[in-house]
């Protein structure tokens, strides 16, 4: 297998996973995020004032002025991550899961990472993404490798 299958693999189960994020976040199931979906699903993860987060995120993200996220919608919420100075925030949620607290996060925490988030992902996925995330083959994932890979979504 080329280096650009595995890329293309792991992409491939990048999207996957964030289909399975976006599922666990919609809980009513209608296939649509609404603001107090949003809220609640930021509020688990520990972020500062969810529903000002929350309501910024819909500002920028619901182009079809529906109220509420529909896939696409949401995928492009990964971006405004780092694009709209929400990037301090993902730094809290990345250091939350930085158990040991040395700057990174290793294979174990991305693994309670899903976890805590409720996205079942076997070993060979979370081998996939962990490595295609790990852009210097450290071992380790630093907060850019993160965003890198958020971005490549």
């Amino acid at each position: 297998m080329s280096e650009d299958d595995v890329s293309l693999d792991a992409n491939v189960l990048a999207l996957e996973v964030l289909h399975r994020i976006f599922a666990k976040i919609d809980t009513d199931g209608n296939k649509r995020i609404s603001i107090e979906e949003l809220t609640v699903a930021l509020t688990d993860l520990g972020f500062d004032s969810p529903r000002t987060v929350a309501e910024q995120v819909m500002v920028q993200a619901d182009t079809d002025l529906s109220g509420d996220l529909d896939f696409d919608e949401f995928a492009e919420v990964m971006a405004l991550i780092e694009q709209r100075g929400l990037a301090d925030s993902f730094g809290l949620l990345f250091h939350g899961f930085d158990k040991d607290a040395d700057g990174t996060i290793d294979e174990y925490e991305f693994r309670e990472m899903f976890a805590f988030l409720g996205v079942e992902v076997d070993d060979a996925e979370i081998k996939v993404l962990f490595d295609n995330a790990d852009a210097d083959n450290d071992g380790r994932i630093d907060p850019i490798e993160a965003l890198e890979a958020l971005k490549r979504l």
